[in-house]
């Protein structure tokens, strides 16, 4: 289990973008964070990875555990590689591991050019691939299909849903969450998360 145990974060001089907020994800599993832009999805990601330090509050059941964050800006090499940018995400570089990867995200076929010749959407599998290349316990991922089509995600989500014991992601997309098979969680304010009921995302 994972556990936010009353987490208040934020910024000086600033309204709190979380306040007091508790939960208990099951482990394993895959969740998918909806709510509104805004509401305070990547800043509950930042915590959970360590990225931010909350302000009040703690996390049970992260130590020791392998964290990757996928964040929403790609934050690859425009010059290397795609095969290159993959490698960066490993411990021990391997090559097959990789191209293994990319040819499960549907993009095996690209790992010779380099980053600047692809679409966005693939830039944005590259970024996935190298995420999943971490080799991570806990997967965290900002928006991991932002300009990826809805038969592309419903393609390469099955592989991605197994990727690591425990995801968590945000998303404005019902179906891509459908896809991933998640269980889906809505932040609704900066202290309520519930289970996701509304009939379309925010």
């Amino acid at each position: 289990m994972i556990a936010l145990n009353h987490i208040t974060a934020g910024y000086p001089n600033a309204p709190q973008v979380l306040h007091n907020l508790s939960y208990a994800f099951d482990e394993p599993g895959v969740y998918a964070l909806m709510g509104a832009s805004g509401i305070g999805k990547t800043t509950l990601l930042r915590v959970l990875a360590g990225l931010e330090k909350p302000v009040a509050g703690n996390i049970v059941g992260t130590q020791d555990k392998r964290i990757v964050m996928m964040f929403q800006e790609d934050r690859l090499l425009p010059w290397s590689s795609v095969l290159q940018n993959v490698l960066l995400g490993m411990q021990e570089p391997d090559d097959q591991q990789a191209l293994e990867i990319l040819k499960h995200l549907d993009i095996g076929g690209t790992a010779h050019l380099l980053l600047r010749e692809l679409s966005g959407g693939m830039q944005r599998r590259v970024a996935l691939a190298r995420a999943i290349a971490f080799n991570a316990h806990i997967l965290l991922m900002d928006e991991p299909f932002t300009g990826v089509d809805t038969q592309t995600v419903a393609r390469i989500a099955p592989y991605v849903r197994n990727a690591a014991p425990f995801i968590l992601f945000t998303s404005h997309s019902v179906s891509d969450a459908a896809a991933m098979g998640a269980n889906m969680l809505e932040l609704v304010d900066c202290s309520t998360l519930r289970i996701y009921t509304a009939q379309t995302a925010t």
